[in-house]
């Protein structure tokens, strides 16, 4: 079982895996610099060495990179839209050159024909060992997803499901029903083959609110019911989980500690699989 957090590389990125280790994280997701600016952060061929190592000396794998929050892949500026394009590209180099599996960024898909034509640009300049990770959000739904990666037909285009962003975007994961709904959709629509990533985050906001508010495991308005299944059933239990809820913003480690605890003990509930 593979189950991490968000963590911060204020302090440089290896403290990020020293972070891992503190609060018995074996995946990671991280920035690759400030996720709200279009600056680039240069990194010594020494640093990004001593992380590849600590990571494998650390089990901690698969590491994931999000992207900006800037990035807009189908904005109607061409400026934007450039900016957006060629940080993806920075960020996918700096996975292969740290050993991270890809990045995970929301596809914004205002603009269908604008998003394909920016990923494909993207896909076309950036190492074939690299994912690029498409998340759903609170305003987009799944069956989208789907769509894109039907147009663009590259195996490099996977899927990270965002419990959380599904809730909001009305998805019922707080019941049985709605969960086996969206296994459906996945299966379907997108691809098993394609998910290879969960944000586990309850909810703070109501089913459909399209407002993208994160709680912490349990505590929201998902409850323990969804972690349940999804660390039980065959296809997701293999997945890495990435915590990005708030008590690792406000407790910081300890935050991380309570959630990942919460979510082995979730693993071990009774529960039939759907």
């Amino acid at each position: 079982m593979r189950l991490g957090a968000h963590l911060s590389i204020a302090e440089g990125i290896e403290n990020a895996l020293k972070d891992a280790k503190t609060i018995g994280a074996n995946t990671l997701q991280i920035f690759s610099g400030s996720p709200r600016s279009w600056e680039f952060l240069k990194r010594s061929s020494i640093e990004l060495k001593r992380f590849r190592d600590l990571a494998k000396k650390n089990d901690v794998s698969p590491i994931f990179v999000h992207a900006k929050y800037l990035v807009n892949l189908s904005s109607q500026d061409p400026q934007i839209r450039q900016k957006s394009i060629n940080s993806l590209i920075e960020d996918l180099d700096f996975c292969q050159k740290t050993g991270a599996s890809g990045v995970i960024f929301h596809p914004h898909p205002q603009n269908l024909s604008l998003l394909t034509k920016s990923i494909e640009k993207v896909l076309a300049s950036t190492p074939k060992s690299t994912y690029l990770i498409l998340e759903n959000s609170a305003q987009i739904k799944l069956e989208k997803i789907g769509e894109i990666i039907k147009v663009i037909k590259n195996s490099r285009l996977k899927f990270c499901l965002d419990t959380a962003h599904a809730y909001q975007a009305g998805y019922d994961l707080a019941k049985e029903k709605g969960v086996k709904k969206v296994f459906g959709i996945i299966k379907t629509k997108i691809g098993f083959e394609r998910w290879v990533v969960i944000h586990a985050n309850d909810s703070k906001t109501d089913l459909g609110s399209r407002h993208d508010q994160h709680e912490n495991i349990a505590q929201g308005k998902l409850g323990a019911l969804p972690f349940t299944i999804l660390l039980q059933h065959p296809v997701s239990k293999k997945l890495p989980f990435i915590l990005e809820t708030p008590a690792i913003r406000t407790e910081s480690l300890p935050g991380g500690i309570k959630n990942l605890n919460t979510l082995r003990k979730l693993s071990q509930v009774n529960w039939h699989v759907i």
